[in-house]
């Protein structure tokens, strides 16, 4: 029989599990030997980072060290709150106290951790949710500390409570990656489905789309475009389509824009029902996010041209790229333009894609770009997200290879080294692309290279920037592993521009080479 008593075990895995889940290990105690336990039987959908915390507060709550741990899980029991809730609790502290240490390069203050047990319970992160929507619902652009302060202050919580900061950065940050929330250039914070209540927007319909019965709506219609729940006035379901808000797509029933020409404007609205609806849109959970909605379509006279609106829009383009130098989002634009004048939308205007072009923007999917330097500095961004989902910190260096080569190619595509973080690079010279074909030796970096190749391939825009990559590295090539290398890249590219032969000599002279 396992030396933990029962009632802890219950609150760590659950009331199912015995008090004998360690009777198969040799040494219970040894906290490696644990991590098979805890691999087996902690919620599969955690994060990295969330499932050591969880091991952290189940050693400690096992081992009875530090007593405060088991002490507070008791008193937040015995106050009614659910295990898995208190379980969070007390790692949110943990993960708050780690947090300060780090920041504060000092050592882990056990007396400031048992300080922040003895302040739990805090806020529920529901109740932490609803406050923000609720607040930014009501005071549309109001700065984010602002807003997080007047949460917190609402919950009866303190300010400066390292605990609640990190549940509110949390929760603020969840909302934010859904939709329900939206920030705007200077920190202002909007609730997008209340500034777009009761919007009409305009698209102009194409001939494919009157063809298909399938409706673009990523770039004119945003924010209501991603409701997954509506219909039309006969309670006809509108299906939402498309992986990305990027490529949102709606299907209607057969001949449901039959009526409609060609060229014509439509205006469409998108009315909030009730779930009981008696259409096929059904109660559901929606959460905080948009409730279902009625669309209605209409066709609308072209309205007057507005410069002033246009100059709006490139103001708050301008406003949103200037930081980041990323490009905007068709619904960053909108909120921007509503936030600034409420009733900017309540009448049909032109499409807010003629209205970006006429504003000097270039669109791609559901985003627009004034510079093709904003378009490049989104692909390095995106590129170095994969690098490091895909190397993470265990295998760091060969991510950091892997980087490299990436980096070179942009010079190679006319980067100034300065403007992509480069400073001091020595260019595009033997000694840089002898490294990159070094790193390419990696059995990790290679393949990686080459699917990030291809995806570029697929894009008309960054073509040239795989192709300029390849043709520098297989001049230089000289070593057979290095030929190789620069040879099965070369395969990949051609293949991905459909030269199949050419891509089977590439592959034929690598495997020579290997």
């Amino acid at each position: 029989m396992s030396a933990f008593d029962a009632e802890r075990i219950a609150f760590v895995f659950g009331p199912d599990v015995g008090a004998d889940v360690f009777d198969d290990l040799e040494d219970p105690s040894d906290l490696d030997e644990r991590v098979l336990v805890y691999d087996d039987l902690f919620p599969e959908d955690l994060t990295e980072a969330q499932h050591a915390t969880r091991q952290v507060i189940a050693n400690q709550i096992l081992d009875g060290q530090p007593p405060e741990v088991w002490a507070t899980a008791q008193r937040l029991l015995a106050a009614g709150a659910e295990p898995e809730s208190a379980f969070r609790q007390l790692a949110m502290v943990f993960a708050s106290q780690l947090r300060e240490a780090l920041a504060e390069e000092g050592a882990f203050d056990p007396d400031a951790y048992a300080g922040a047990l003895a302040r739990l319970p805090i806020p529920d992160a529901a109740e932490v949710e609803a406050a923000l929507v609720e607040r930014a619902g009501a005071q549309p652009g109001i700065e984010l500390d602002t807003l997080q302060v007047q949460v917190i202050e609402a919950l009866g919580g303190d300010v400066d409570d390292p605990v609640l900061e990190m549940l509110l950065d949390t929760v603020t940050d969840q909302l934010l990656g859904i939709g329900v929330l939206d920030l705007l250039a200077g920190d202002r914070v909007v609730s997008p489905f209340a500034l777009t209540d009761g919007l009409v927007l305009t698209h102009r319909l194409s001939e494919d789309e009157l063809r298909t019965g399938v409706l673009d709506v990523a770039f004119d219609l945003p924010v209501v475009a991603a409701r997954e729940l509506l219909e039309l006035a006969d309670g006809s379901p509108v299906q939402v389509a498309g992986e990305h808000e990027r490529d949102l797509l709606w299907v209607g029933p057969d001949g449901w824009l039959d009526q409609y020409a060609p060229g014509d404007l439509l205006a469409v609205r998108v009315e909030d029902v009730a779930p009981e609806s008696g259409g096929d849109v059904v109660a559901a959970d929606v959460g905080l996010g948009a409730p279902p909605g009625r669309v209605s379509i209409e066709i609308v006279t072209e309205p007057d041209a507005d410069p002033a609106l246009v100059e709006r829009l490139r103001e708050a383009y301008d406003d949103e790229v200037a930081e980041p130098w990323l490009p905007v989002g068709a619904a960053v634009l909108l909120l921007s333009l509503q936030l600034d004048g409420p009733d900017t939308f309540r009448v049909p205007r032109l499409p807010l894609s003629e209205l970006a072009e006429a504003a000097g923007l270039e669109r791609r999917d559901d985003e627009v770009a004034h510079d093709e330097s904003v378009w490049q500095a989104d692909r390095r961004l995106g590129r170095l997200g994969r690098v490091i989902d895909f190397f993470g910190q265990e295998e760091k260096a060969a991510g950091e290879d892997a980087q490299f080569v990436f980096d070179l190619a942009d010079i190679i595509a006319g980067e100034d080294p300065e403007d992509i973080g480069m400073a001091g690079h020595d260019g595009v010279n033997p000694t840089t692309v002898r490294r990159a074909l070094t790193a390419l030796g990696d059995e990790l970096v290679l393949p990686f290279v080459a699917e990030e190749l291809a995806v570029a391939v697929d894009d008309p825009d960054a073509r040239g920037w795989a192709e300029g990559l390849v043709d520098v590295l297989v001049d230089a090539a000289t070593r057979s592993r290095d030929v190789a290398a620069a040879r099965f890249l070369a395969a990949r590219v051609a293949e991905g521009e459909g030269e199949t032969l050419v891509a089977e000599q590439h592959l034929i002279l690598a495997e020579k080479a290997d």
